[in-house]
Protein backbone atom coordinates (compact mmCIF):
# COMPACT_ATOMS: atom_id res chain seq x y z
CA UNK A 1 0.00 0.00 0.00
CA UNK A 2 1.19 3.53 -0.64
CA UNK A 3 1.73 5.85 2.31
CA UNK A 4 -1.39 8.01 2.28
CA UNK A 5 -0.09 10.03 5.23
CA UNK A 6 2.58 11.54 2.97
CA UNK A 7 -0.09 13.20 0.84
CA UNK A 8 -2.11 14.22 3.88
CA UNK A 9 0.86 15.88 5.56
CA UNK A 10 1.95 17.61 2.34
CA UNK A 11 -1.52 19.04 1.73
CA UNK A 12 -1.87 20.33 5.28
CA UNK A 13 1.69 21.66 5.57
CA UNK A 14 1.45 23.65 2.35
CA UNK A 15 -2.18 24.69 2.92
CA UNK A 16 -3.14 23.49 -0.54
CA UNK A 17 -6.54 24.30 -1.95
CA UNK A 18 -8.61 21.62 -3.65
CA UNK A 19 -7.78 22.82 -7.16
CA UNK A 20 -4.07 23.27 -6.50
CA UNK A 21 -3.89 19.79 -5.06
CA UNK A 22 -5.77 18.08 -7.91
CA UNK A 23 -4.36 19.86 -10.95
CA UNK A 24 -0.69 18.79 -10.62
CA UNK A 25 -1.82 15.19 -10.21
CA UNK A 26 -4.36 15.51 -13.04
CA UNK A 27 -7.03 13.77 -10.98
CA UNK A 28 -10.59 14.56 -9.99
CA UNK A 29 -11.50 15.80 -6.51
CA UNK A 30 -13.32 12.56 -5.72
CA UNK A 31 -10.24 10.53 -6.71
CA UNK A 32 -8.06 12.81 -4.58
CA UNK A 33 -10.33 12.23 -1.59
CA UNK A 34 -9.99 8.48 -2.01
CA UNK A 35 -6.20 8.81 -2.23
CA UNK A 36 -6.05 10.90 0.93
CA UNK A 37 -8.26 8.51 2.89
CA UNK A 38 -6.57 5.38 1.58
CA UNK A 39 -9.76 4.04 0.01
CA UNK A 40 -7.98 3.53 -3.28
CA UNK A 41 -4.52 2.33 -4.27
CA UNK A 42 -3.14 4.51 -7.07
CA UNK A 43 -2.25 2.98 -10.40
CA UNK A 44 1.42 3.05 -11.34
CA UNK A 45 0.77 6.07 -13.57
CA UNK A 46 -0.81 8.02 -10.72
CA UNK A 47 1.84 6.80 -8.27
CA UNK A 48 4.53 8.35 -10.48
CA UNK A 49 2.65 11.65 -10.46
CA UNK A 50 2.33 11.52 -6.68
CA UNK A 51 6.05 10.85 -6.26
CA UNK A 52 6.91 13.75 -8.57
CA UNK A 53 4.44 15.98 -6.73
CA UNK A 54 6.04 15.12 -3.38
CA UNK A 55 9.55 15.35 -4.88
CA UNK A 56 10.36 11.86 -3.64
CA UNK A 57 11.73 8.68 -5.13
CA UNK A 58 8.78 6.55 -6.11
CA UNK A 59 10.01 3.62 -4.02
CA UNK A 60 9.60 5.80 -0.90
CA UNK A 61 5.85 6.34 -1.23
CA UNK A 62 5.05 2.65 -0.64
CA UNK A 63 5.02 1.07 2.82
CA UNK A 64 7.01 -1.90 4.09
CA UNK A 65 4.05 -4.23 3.62
CA UNK A 66 4.20 -3.60 -0.13
CA UNK A 67 7.75 -4.91 -0.34
CA UNK A 68 6.98 -7.84 1.97
CA UNK A 69 4.15 -8.77 -0.42
CA UNK A 70 6.50 -8.60 -3.40
CA UNK A 71 9.04 -10.83 -1.65
CA UNK A 72 6.31 -13.35 -0.88
CA UNK A 73 5.18 -13.36 -4.50
CA UNK A 74 8.76 -13.94 -5.62
CA UNK A 75 9.03 -16.93 -3.27
CA UNK A 76 5.68 -18.24 -4.49
CA UNK A 77 6.70 -17.89 -8.16
CA UNK A 78 9.98 -19.70 -7.46
CA UNK A 79 8.18 -22.58 -5.75
CA UNK A 80 5.73 -22.77 -8.64
CA UNK A 81 8.48 -22.88 -11.27
CA UNK A 82 10.41 -25.51 -9.34
CA UNK A 83 7.30 -27.63 -8.80
CA UNK A 84 6.31 -27.79 -12.49
CA UNK A 85 9.83 -27.82 -13.94
CA UNK A 86 9.90 -30.25 -16.88
CA UNK A 87 12.87 -32.52 -17.49
CA UNK A 88 13.76 -30.75 -20.76
CA UNK A 89 13.27 -27.30 -19.19
CA UNK A 90 10.77 -24.53 -19.81
CA UNK A 91 10.12 -22.74 -23.08
CA UNK A 92 10.23 -19.19 -21.69
CA UNK A 93 8.30 -16.71 -23.84
CA UNK A 94 10.16 -13.39 -23.82
CA UNK A 95 8.68 -10.22 -25.34
CA UNK A 96 11.21 -7.71 -24.02
CA UNK A 97 8.52 -5.94 -22.01
CA UNK A 98 8.52 -5.30 -18.26
CA UNK A 99 6.67 -8.51 -17.37
CA UNK A 100 9.02 -10.82 -19.25
CA UNK A 101 12.02 -9.04 -17.74
CA UNK A 102 10.71 -9.90 -14.27
CA UNK A 103 9.75 -13.44 -15.31
CA UNK A 104 13.26 -14.07 -16.70
CA UNK A 105 14.92 -12.78 -13.51
CA UNK A 106 12.77 -14.97 -11.25
CA UNK A 107 13.38 -18.03 -13.43
CA UNK A 108 17.12 -17.46 -13.00
CA UNK A 109 16.67 -17.11 -9.24
CA UNK A 110 14.59 -20.30 -9.17
CA UNK A 111 17.47 -22.18 -10.71
CA UNK A 112 15.16 -23.97 -13.13
CA UNK A 113 16.20 -25.09 -16.59
CA UNK A 114 14.81 -23.01 -19.45
CA UNK A 115 15.50 -21.77 -22.94
CA UNK A 116 14.20 -18.34 -23.86
CA UNK A 117 12.51 -17.32 -27.12
CA UNK A 118 11.29 -14.09 -28.71
CA UNK A 119 8.69 -14.18 -31.50
CA UNK A 120 9.92 -11.60 -33.97
CA UNK A 121 6.67 -10.21 -35.37
CA UNK A 122 8.73 -7.63 -37.30
CA UNK A 123 6.34 -4.85 -36.28
CA UNK A 124 7.64 -4.37 -32.74
CA UNK A 125 9.37 -1.03 -32.04
CA UNK A 126 13.01 -1.11 -33.22
CA UNK A 127 14.10 0.18 -29.80
CA UNK A 128 12.58 -2.92 -28.22
CA UNK A 129 14.45 -5.27 -30.54
CA UNK A 130 17.72 -3.43 -29.85
CA UNK A 131 17.07 -3.70 -26.11
CA UNK A 132 16.64 -7.47 -26.35
CA UNK A 133 19.80 -7.88 -28.42
CA UNK A 134 21.84 -5.77 -26.00
CA UNK A 135 20.69 -7.07 -22.63
CA UNK A 136 19.44 -10.58 -23.45
CA UNK A 137 21.81 -12.03 -26.06
CA UNK A 138 20.83 -15.59 -25.10
CA UNK A 139 17.31 -15.10 -26.47
CA UNK A 140 16.44 -17.22 -29.50
CA UNK A 141 14.64 -15.20 -32.19
CA UNK A 142 11.77 -16.98 -33.93
CA UNK A 143 11.16 -15.50 -37.38
CA UNK A 144 7.81 -16.24 -39.08
CA UNK A 145 7.52 -17.56 -42.64
CA UNK A 146 4.97 -14.84 -43.44
CA UNK A 147 5.37 -11.22 -42.37
CA UNK A 148 2.56 -9.26 -40.76
CA UNK A 149 2.00 -7.44 -44.04
CA UNK A 150 1.73 -10.72 -45.93
CA UNK A 151 -0.78 -11.95 -43.35
CA UNK A 152 -2.89 -8.84 -43.92
CA UNK A 153 -2.92 -9.50 -47.67
CA UNK A 154 -3.79 -13.14 -47.08
CA UNK A 155 -6.70 -12.39 -44.74
CA UNK A 156 -7.76 -9.24 -46.62
CA UNK A 157 -8.30 -7.38 -43.35
CA UNK A 158 -6.48 -5.92 -40.37
CA UNK A 159 -6.67 -7.94 -37.15
CA UNK A 160 -9.42 -6.98 -34.68
CA UNK A 161 -10.10 -7.70 -31.03
CA UNK A 162 -12.20 -10.70 -32.02
CA UNK A 163 -10.18 -11.89 -35.00
CA UNK A 164 -6.52 -11.82 -34.01
CA UNK A 165 -5.10 -14.08 -36.66
CA UNK A 166 -1.76 -12.35 -36.12
CA UNK A 167 -1.30 -13.79 -32.60
CA UNK A 168 -2.45 -17.23 -33.70
CA UNK A 169 0.16 -17.33 -36.46
CA UNK A 170 3.04 -15.27 -35.09
CA UNK A 171 3.00 -16.35 -31.43
CA UNK A 172 0.65 -19.15 -30.48
CA UNK A 173 2.15 -21.80 -32.75
CA UNK A 174 5.36 -21.93 -30.71
CA UNK A 175 6.27 -24.23 -27.80
CA UNK A 176 4.40 -27.27 -29.15
CA UNK A 177 4.99 -30.26 -26.92
CA UNK A 178 6.70 -28.07 -24.31
CA UNK A 179 5.83 -26.41 -21.01
CA UNK A 180 5.48 -22.73 -21.85
CA UNK A 181 6.47 -20.25 -19.13
CA UNK A 182 5.01 -16.78 -19.74
CA UNK A 183 4.50 -13.43 -18.02
CA UNK A 184 0.75 -13.03 -18.48
CA UNK A 185 -0.89 -11.17 -15.57
CA UNK A 186 -4.52 -11.42 -14.37
CA UNK A 187 -4.88 -7.64 -13.94
CA UNK A 188 -4.32 -7.05 -17.66
CA UNK A 189 -7.81 -8.08 -18.71
CA UNK A 190 -11.01 -9.79 -17.55
CA UNK A 191 -10.23 -12.85 -19.68
CA UNK A 192 -6.80 -13.23 -18.14
CA UNK A 193 -8.25 -12.85 -14.66
CA UNK A 194 -10.02 -16.18 -15.25
CA UNK A 195 -6.80 -18.07 -16.05
CA UNK A 196 -5.47 -20.81 -13.81
CA UNK A 197 -1.79 -20.60 -13.03
CA UNK A 198 -1.17 -23.92 -14.75
CA UNK A 199 -3.03 -24.98 -17.90
CA UNK A 200 -2.91 -28.06 -20.10
CA UNK A 201 -3.74 -27.64 -23.77
CA UNK A 202 -3.72 -30.03 -26.71
CA UNK A 203 -0.28 -29.06 -27.96
CA UNK A 204 1.40 -27.58 -24.86
CA UNK A 205 1.25 -26.92 -21.13
CA UNK A 206 1.35 -23.34 -19.86
CA UNK A 207 2.60 -21.95 -16.56
CA UNK A 208 1.72 -18.31 -15.86
CA UNK A 209 4.59 -17.54 -13.51
CA UNK A 210 3.55 -14.05 -12.34
CA UNK A 211 -0.21 -14.22 -12.89
CA UNK A 212 -1.17 -12.54 -9.59
CA UNK A 213 1.26 -9.62 -9.83
CA UNK A 214 0.11 -6.02 -10.25
CA UNK A 215 1.76 -3.48 -12.54
CA UNK A 216 3.03 -1.58 -9.50
CA UNK A 217 4.65 -4.71 -8.08
CA UNK A 218 6.31 -5.41 -11.43
CA UNK A 219 7.83 -1.94 -11.60
CA UNK A 220 8.93 -1.87 -7.96
CA UNK A 221 10.65 -5.23 -8.50
CA UNK A 222 12.48 -3.86 -11.57
CA UNK A 223 13.51 -0.63 -9.85
CA UNK A 224 14.64 -2.11 -6.54
CA UNK A 225 16.59 -4.92 -8.30
CA UNK A 226 18.03 -2.45 -10.83
CA UNK A 227 16.97 -4.61 -13.76
CA UNK A 228 17.38 -3.21 -17.29
CA UNK A 229 14.17 -2.30 -19.09
CA UNK A 230 13.31 -0.81 -22.46
CA UNK A 231 13.40 2.99 -22.19
CA UNK A 232 10.30 3.37 -24.37
CA UNK A 233 8.42 3.08 -21.07
CA UNK A 234 9.96 6.43 -20.14
CA UNK A 235 8.80 7.98 -23.42
CA UNK A 236 5.03 7.61 -23.13
CA UNK A 237 4.61 3.90 -23.88
CA UNK A 238 2.43 2.00 -21.40
CA UNK A 239 2.72 -1.30 -23.27
CA UNK A 240 5.27 -2.75 -25.64
CA UNK A 241 4.56 -5.14 -28.46
CA UNK A 242 3.18 -5.04 -31.96
CA UNK A 243 2.68 -1.49 -33.21
CA UNK A 244 -1.02 -0.93 -33.88
CA UNK A 245 -2.22 -3.93 -31.86
CA UNK A 246 -6.05 -4.00 -31.90
CA UNK A 247 -6.06 -4.77 -28.17
CA UNK A 248 -4.66 -1.29 -27.50
CA UNK A 249 -6.88 1.79 -27.30
CA UNK A 250 -7.28 4.12 -30.26
CA UNK A 251 -5.28 6.75 -28.41
CA UNK A 252 -2.42 4.32 -27.91
CA UNK A 253 -2.47 3.18 -31.55
CA UNK A 254 -2.49 6.78 -32.80
CA UNK A 255 0.49 7.50 -30.55
CA UNK A 256 2.35 4.49 -31.95
CA UNK A 257 1.52 5.22 -35.61
CA UNK A 258 2.63 8.83 -35.19
CA UNK A 259 6.03 7.62 -33.99
CA UNK A 260 6.28 4.77 -36.50
CA UNK A 261 4.37 5.94 -39.60
CA UNK A 262 6.09 3.34 -41.80
CA UNK A 263 4.11 0.58 -40.06
CA UNK A 264 0.81 2.41 -40.66
CA UNK A 265 1.68 2.89 -44.32
CA UNK A 266 2.76 -0.73 -44.55
CA UNK A 267 -0.67 -1.81 -43.28
CA UNK A 268 -2.35 0.35 -45.90
CA UNK A 269 -0.15 -0.92 -48.72
CA UNK A 270 -0.98 -4.50 -47.80
CA UNK A 271 -4.69 -3.65 -47.87
CA UNK A 272 -4.30 -1.92 -51.24
CA UNK A 273 -2.67 -5.04 -52.65
CA UNK A 274 -5.44 -7.23 -51.27
CA UNK A 275 -8.34 -5.03 -52.44
CA UNK A 276 -6.83 -4.54 -55.89
CA UNK A 277 -7.45 -8.26 -56.40
CA UNK A 278 -10.72 -8.56 -54.49
CA UNK A 279 -12.49 -5.39 -53.23
CA UNK A 280 -13.69 -5.26 -49.64
CA UNK A 281 -17.37 -6.13 -49.12
CA UNK A 282 -18.14 -2.80 -47.43
CA UNK A 283 -15.45 -0.37 -48.62
CA UNK A 284 -14.52 -1.65 -52.05
CA UNK A 285 -10.99 -0.34 -52.68
CA UNK A 286 -11.27 2.64 -50.31
CA UNK A 287 -8.43 1.73 -47.96
CA UNK A 288 -8.46 5.10 -46.14
CA UNK A 289 -12.12 4.67 -45.18
CA UNK A 290 -11.50 1.10 -44.06
CA UNK A 291 -8.49 2.17 -41.96
CA UNK A 292 -10.45 4.97 -40.28
CA UNK A 293 -13.25 2.53 -39.44
CA UNK A 294 -10.71 0.05 -38.05
CA UNK A 295 -9.14 2.73 -35.87
CA UNK A 296 -12.55 3.88 -34.62
CA UNK A 297 -13.38 0.54 -32.92
CA UNK A 298 -16.95 0.93 -34.21
CA UNK A 299 -19.03 -2.14 -35.03
CA UNK A 300 -19.91 -3.13 -38.59
CA UNK A 301 -23.41 -1.78 -37.89
CA UNK A 302 -21.99 1.76 -38.05
CA UNK A 303 -19.86 1.21 -41.12
CA UNK A 304 -21.93 3.43 -43.43
CA UNK A 305 -20.73 6.68 -41.85
CA UNK A 306 -17.14 5.86 -42.86
CA UNK A 307 -17.82 5.32 -46.54
CA UNK A 308 -16.34 8.17 -48.58
CA UNK A 309 -14.56 9.21 -45.38
CA UNK A 310 -11.93 11.47 -46.99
Amino acid sequence: MYKKELLQEYKIKNKLTRDYFCKPLDISYSYACKLLTGHITPSWKIAKRVAKFLKMDITEIFDEETYITIDKKVEDAIRLMQHYEPEEGYFLAFSGGKDSVVLYDIAVKAGVKFDVHYCNTQIDPPELRLFIKKYYPDVDWINPKLSMFQLIEKHRMLPTRRIRYCCRYLKETTAKGRVLLDGVRASESYTRSLYDRYNVRKDKEILHGILDWTETEIWLYIITRKLPYCKLYDEGFTRLGCIGCPMATRKQREFEFERYPSIREGFKRALCNAYAKTPNTYFGTDVEAYFEWWMSEESVDNIDKFKGWQ
